[in-house]
């Protein structure tokens, strides 16, 4: 069976807590489902105008980003930026931040790289190893907007790009015309994840599942709240968007997700969607509370009889970091 991949939400605000899960499957695997991994972890440094889905505002300086790059990329995980800003024009394309955020990016991944020759050369005085032997890291972004693809293609070309669900295909056909293209991954809409033809289409290897939206099925809004929250994030602002007795979403918990048609159980995850060969899982979470995404690593990544233990630890350790300040 093929590596499974987990892509997980919120590499700059909820660090702490990726970084206590992967110690946690480091030392004790067998607590975990068989041939699972991390894919990448995906989200924006603060004030990163590009970014989209969700608005991130504040502040981070290069010292932190470099910070956040060498925790994950030194332990081989990529950091996945959600550049899905759907308003982006060419008057934003050369804005400092977001490019320094993309320097940094590739200027991490050769460092990790260089770092890993004088490892393999010092071992046995042969040189670096093959690529093929050893997993080179490379920070990702993920995309919806032509211009700003078209730029980072030609800036930065070292950078693998991911095809947004924020997209929304509908389609067997139109997701088959995005695999033609030169994306690492192309990430489903969720209102596909249970047609069948999904199942069996060419190239699903390359397909990424999103397991658990928060949002409800077939929301007539939902563009518009991708537009304004683009519009939000292009302005340095807290999105306004009215949801009051007009989105039923909004207070829900992971467990209530279960009512969406889009959302795959466990046991889909790992019978039907792994047997027809899908390796690539995203779990949402870039806005829900630290419960809501324990809860969903616990149920997608932990064995039934270690899920109470692994809860625990994770809820205390996010305890103990909150009384720490």
């Amino acid at each position: 069976m093929n590596k499974i991949s987990f892509y997980l939400p919120g590499f700059f605000n909820r660090m702490h807590l990726q970084l206590l899960l992967i110690s946690l499957m480091e030392k004790h695997p067998e607590v975990f489902y068989e041939n699972i991994r991390i894919g990448a972890i995906y989200g924006t440094f603060p004030g990163a105008i590009w970014n989209g889905g969700r608005t991130v505002l504040g502040q981070c300086d290069a010292m932190q980003m470099e910070y956040v790059l060498s925790e994950f990329n030194g332990r081989g995980i990529p950091l996945r930026f959600t550049f899905t800003n759907s308003l982006i024009g060419q008057e934003h394309l050369e804005d400092e931040f977001c490019n320094l955020c993309l320097q940094l990016a590739v200027g991490s991944s050769s460092k990790i790289r260089e770092e890993s020759d004088a490892i393999e050369s010092a071992k046995d005085g042969q040189g670096a190893a093959d690529d093929g032997e050893r997993n080179i890291v490379h920070n990702e972004v993920l995309v919806n907007s032509p211009v700003l693809e078209a730029y980072i293609r030609e800036n930065y070309p070292s950078l693998p790009l991911i095809s947004s669900t924020t997209k929304q295909i509908r389609s067997v056909e139109e997701l088959a015309g995005e695999l033609a293209k030169d994306y690492k991954l192309v990430v489903v809409y969720k209102a596909m994840n249970h047609d069948p033809a999904l199942l069996t289409m060419p190239g699903r290897e390359r397909l990424e599942i999103l397991l658990d939206s928060f949002c409800m099925d077939h929301c007539p809004r939902s563009a518009e709240h991708y537009l304004a929250a683009s519009q939000a994030q292009l302005e340095g602002r807290e999105l306004i968007f009215p949801t009051e007795g007009k989105c039923h979403a909004i207070n829900r918990d992971f467990y209530d997700f279960f009512e969406n048609e889009s959302f795959v159980t466990v046991e889909e995850l790992y019978g039907r969607f792994c047997d027809a060969g899908f390796c690539h899982f995203k779990l949402d979470g870039r806005t829900f509370t630290d419960a809501d995404v324990i809860e969903s690593y616990v149920y997608y990544m932990v064995r039934p009889d270690y899920q109470e233990r692994v809860r625990l630890i994770l809820h205390k350790g996010m305890e103990k970091l909150r009384r720490m300040g």
